[in-house]
């Protein structure tokens, strides 16, 4: 959406890019109004030049790495509320679950001791 939004105030703004970020607010929506996480994985291309992040095979989403950690007893401590930058924290602030980058910290439960045999009986 910010592409497109940079895109339109230079008057050049590319078909392609307006509705891949009508897409991805779509698919953004479509997960927070399902009550389970849905992973959307990808098929991975097969050449040589591929860059760090073109080998995923899943397209992250906040969404659903929230609601997977939360189903599974980790404490949600930070939830797009942070970023390296003054204007990545602005947009995680401004846009949520929308903004273009994932910024998301889970604690993992404490697993509780187990009793001895003699206190347990």
């Amino acid at each position: 959406m910010i592409t497109f939004l940079r895109e339109a105030r230079r008057g050049a703004v590319r078909f392609s890019s307006f509705t891949q970020a009508v897409r991805s607010w779509w698919l953004t929506t479509a997960k927070l109004l399902l009550a389970t996480p849905r992973f959307r994985m990808r098929d991975v291309p097969a050449r040589d030049d591929l860059h760090s992040d073109m080998d995923a095979c899943y397209l992250a989403s906040p969404v659903d790495l929230k609601r997977w950690f939360s189903r599974r007893a980790y404490q949600i401590r930070r939830y797009q509320k942070g970023g390296r930058t003054r204007v990545g924290r602005s947009v995680n602030w401004l846009f949520g679950s929308y903004a273009p980058t994932i910024y998301f910290v889970a604690q993992k439960p404490v697993a509780q001791p187990a009793l001895p045999p003699a206190v347990a009986s």
